[in-house]
């Protein structure tokens, strides 16, 4: 028998006592701090983040911001719901100002996030990042950068992307960051102190320069999925969206219902959803409609919202890791998460993450609804599509 032949057999019973090739390219990996233009930020301002990296990779998944958080007023009844709930919007730019990446009303999109969390995920990004109830001192939250969409990118981010990246955070608004259930003690100001973690990585000589070669030569492809927001209020029970965004891959539909007055009422969750409320939806781009048939349920309840429930379920979740109970979907709840109802569409073409439908101007996505009573509502929905980010030298192209 040859060596080589036995030298394979070994290997197939495990029993091949060799070195193995190590395919590490990396030469080091450490932490950078990054601290914003302005130390603090109050209600209304803005928290920038100029980002200097050097020639180091960046991981966003396992990078983060720490949020300090002062505040006057308020009583032991008084919680911030999430992290998420102290900044209104965030805008990623590149250095040649190019926008990258917009969440507006970012604590909405973190609600849409938890639908597709797994419970341990959830219970261990809350456990910092989550509810508190404090009227003194400062508290700590993490907020985790992977949050926002361009950051979730499995893919390290190069040089080219990071070197004077600008991440602007608009702080939110007493009223909707915070809520304070007793009105005789009211949150009347408060401050956020934030420093952003990068979690680095440096690349041998080598490999950098291969790395340089591809961007000045065909630029760098970084895909990620973009939330095009849109808002709509109605007092009537019929509902009509027409969702207007041009791109070439449109991968998931969400949409979420709140009642006008909860929104403004300092005492409420501001980003709590009413119960799934819809006795019809329906969305329709071109001639396809989704689903062929509208969802209709014959009024809102304990077993009545079951199959709305599952469809949002098996469009954001078809794996079921989701951390959203159907309890938190058919009632309003009194609990500090509140309540997480919303009709949510899948809108890709096969098991890839990244396929999806075209829209354009003349091909928008449409949203046919009633609802099965009357209030003053705010209807927020994402419609989530890919974007591609393409990293040259000394620029930075942008795709939908």
């Amino acid at each position: 028998m040859s060596s080589e032949i036995a030298d394979t057999l070994l290997n197939v019973n495990a029993l091949d006592y060799g070195m193995p090739p190590i395919p590490s390219i990396a030469t080091g990996r450490t932490q950078i701090s990054v601290f914003p233009q302005t130390v603090t930020a109050s209600a209304g301002g803005n928290v920038i983040f100029n980002v200097s990296s050097g020639s180091q990779f960046i991981h966003g998944p396992t990078s983060y911001i720490v949020v300090d958080v002062a505040v006057t007023g308020g009583d032991a009844t008084t919680r911030v719901n999430s992290v998420e709930s102290l900044f209104s919007n965030v805008v990623v730019t590149a250095q040649n100002g190019v926008e990258l990446c917009r969440v507006n009303n970012f604590p909405v999109h973190a609600v849409k996030q938890r639908w597709q969390y797994s419970f341990n995920k959830r219970e261990l990004t809350m456990a910092t990042g989550g509810v508190y109830a404090q009227t003194s001192g400062t508290t700590r939250f993490i907020l985790r950068l992977d949050s926002i969409p361009i950051f979730k990118n499995k893919n390290l981010l190069p040089p080219q992307l990071m070197e004077g990246l600008r991440i602007q955070l608009t702080v939110n608004s007493i009223n909707h960051a915070f809520k304070a259930p007793t009105v005789a003690a009211p949150v009347t100001a408060f401050t956020v102190t934030p420093t952003l973690k990068l979690d680095a990585v440096t690349l041998a000589d080598t490999f950098l320069r291969r790395v340089n070669e591809i961007s000045a030569s065909s630029g760098l492809v970084l895909l990620h999925e973009e939330p095009f927001h849109s808002e709509a209020t109605s007092n009537t029970p019929n509902l009509n969206i027409s969702i207007n965004k041009a791109c070439s891959k449109a991968t998931e539909f969400v949409l979420f219902s709140r009642e006008t007055a909860d929104v403004e009422d300092v005492t409420k969750d501001s980003y709590s959803m009413e119960p799934y409320n819809f006795s019809s939806i329906q969305l329709q781009a071109g001639s396809q409609y989704y689903p062929i048939q509208p969802l209709t349920q014959s009024a809102t309840g304990l077993r009545t919202s079951t199959e709305a429930y599952h469809y949002s379920l098996i469009n954001l979740a078809p794996d079921y890791k989701c951390s959203a109970l159907y309890s938190y979907f058919y009632q309003a709840h009194n609990t500090v998460l509140g309540c997480e109802a919303c009709f949510g569409q899948n809108l890709r073409e096969g098991d890839d993450p990244m396929t999806g439908v075209l829209l354009n101007n003349s091909r928008s996505l449409l949203v046919s609804a009633v609802l099965g009573s009357t209030a003053n509502r705010l209807f927020t929905a994402y419609l989530s599509h890919v974007r591609l980010i393409r990293c040259f030298n000394n620029s930075t192209v942008v795709r939908d």
